[in-house]
This record gives structure tokens, sequence and C-alpha cells, in this order.
């Protein structure tokens, strides 16, 4: 066999054994004694000192990194004839295809560079509208997020006493805004015939712009407002003194278009009157009862 034969012999052994490794699973790692591994050890041998382990080049021995996208044919022809620099003839033929194979594989090819790359994680700078929706939305993930339900509104419950008794819930309905002074009488003189009562609204507020909102809740009764926090009252001005209607105020940032869940609780116990009043101010807005939504 002439000596081109045999090159195109030794490719063809090399591209079968990338061919059958490639469709194992785990091939990369798994080389054992095949032609690869015979490649690698041959690599290390000739090629290491003057390219590197994955041919980045040698400062001083090379300028240039293995790198291309020439033909593994093409590839074992350049080996063949001049790997390595000091004396070519070490080699040819069978050895060069195996370097040939293995330096394609490992590192020379493309997509070879791309399944050794590690994926990297990369900064990125947000703007602070930018990062507080982000913050909002990563906080969302976890609590599950409010879904709006297309009804307007505040659900309320209506109660007999003023503890939120289970049993003395009188009546429910959803109120546009909460707006009231009941003076001397009930939420409703059907239902409620008591002169202590409670009451309880449930549901959500949309902020139209991002900015700060000042709440103020303004009853002589006693209250509790939260929102986005069921924990803790943004307004608590449960122990309330005096026949005076006095107004509370808190504020809290919000993110334009997003809904915030809000609760409002409100008891008349030895009050002579009752009344409440939930109002905000928005961003470089005036105060106003906080609108049906």
């Amino acid at each position: 066999m002439n000596r081109g034969g045999a090159q195109l012999l030794a490719v063809v052994r090399i591209l079968l054994s990338l061919v059958w490794l490639g469709s194992r699973p785990g091939w990369a790692a798994d080389v054992g004694t095949d032609e690869l591994a015979r490649g690698r050890a041959l690599y290390r041998d000739l090629c290491v000192r003057c390219h590197g382990e994955t041919g980045e080049a040698v400062q001083g021995k090379t300028r240039e990194p293995i790198r291309g996208d020439e033909s593994l044919s093409r590839l074992t022809r350049i080996i063949h004839k001049t790997m390595p620099d000091d004396d070519p003839s070490r080699c040819v033929d069978d050895d060069a295809a195996r370097v040939a194979g293995y330096i394609y594989h490992e590192f020379y090819a493309p997509d070879s560079r791309l399944r050794r790359q590690t994926a990297r994680i990369e900064l990125m700078h947000l703007t602070a509208r930018q990062f507080e929706r982000s913050v909002a939305d990563l906080v969302g993930s976890f609590t599950g997020g409010l879904k709006l339900d297309g009804r307007r509104g505040l659900p309320g419950e209506y109660y007999s006493s003023h503890n939120y008794s289970r049993g003395s819930r009188a009546f429910e309905r959803t109120d546009p805004v909460i707006d009231f002074d009941f003076g001397e009488a009930t939420p409703d003189a059907d239902q409620i015939k008591t002169n202590e009562f409670a009451m309880r609204w449930r549901g959500s507020v949309i902020a139209p712009g991002t900015g700060d909102y000042e709440f103020a809740v303004i009853s002589q009764n006693g209250f509790r407002l939260w929102v986005n926090d069921p924990e803790e009252p943004l307004i608590d001005g449960w122990v309330n003194s005096g026949s005076e209607a006095t107004e509370h105020r808190a504020t809290l940032r919000l993110l334009g278009g997003r809904a915030y869940p809000l609760r409002l609780e409100c008891f008349k116990f030895k009050d002579k009157t009752a009344s409440i009043r939930l109002v905000w101010r928005p961003p470089h807005g005036v105060s106003e009862v906080v609108p049906e939504r």
C-alpha cells in the first residue's frame, strides 16, 4: 500500500471509531484503550511541550493555538507532514490519524470547543425600576402571586358583634369603596340589630403607577389596615379613644400595574357612632378615597 493509501485507511479507522463512540452514552469519558486514548497518549508524548494540554499554545514554542475548521482528513495530512516540528517522521500514518482524531475531538473543531466550555453567569445592570420589578417577580414566584378574577370592589363581611365571632356573621356584600358614616345606626338595620358590630374587607388594590402611596384611615372606631403584608398591619388604630374621627397615615411603595392584597377591619363596641373612610394619596397626586378597581 502506498503512503497516501495508508493515510486514507488510518483516517477511515479513526472516523469509524468516532462514529461508534458518538453513538454511546458518555462516550467522551469512556475512551479506555480505544483510538482516542492512543491518540491522546501520542499527543502528550510528542506535542504537549509545544502546543499545551488543550492546544492553547506554549509561550516561546508556538504562537497560535490549535484551532480551526479543517476536515479530519486534512488535519491528519498536516500532522503527518509537519508534527512534531523537530522530527515529523515520528508521527505518520496511523499515529498521525490517531493524534488528529484526538485533537479534532478534544479542542480543534468548533463543536468540540463548545463542549469544553462551562456555563457562565453574567451579571446584568438593572435600573431601579427593573430591580423593583425583578424582586417583585421573584417574591411572587414563591408566594404564588395575586391572581385577579375581574371582580371590582372589596368583598366585605359584616358581624353583629365586635369580636368577629363565627356565629355572629350577619351578611356579606361587595362595597365599591370604603367611605361610610353610619352615625348611630348600623350597616344594615334589618340584619344587625345590636349596638355593636364589626366589619372586615378583603381584596386587592392596584397601583396605577410606581411610587410612594400614602394610605390613611379615618375613623372614631377601632381598625387595622394591612397592605401587601398579611402579618404586620400598615396602620394600627385598634385602640382608638375619643368620640371624634381621627386620621392615621402610613406610606408604602408600590409598583405600577401590580395588584396588592389588602385587608381592613373595623369594629364598634361602646362608641356612640361609627364611620370609616379609606383614602390614599398616589405619587404626585392628591388625597382621595381609594377608588374601585
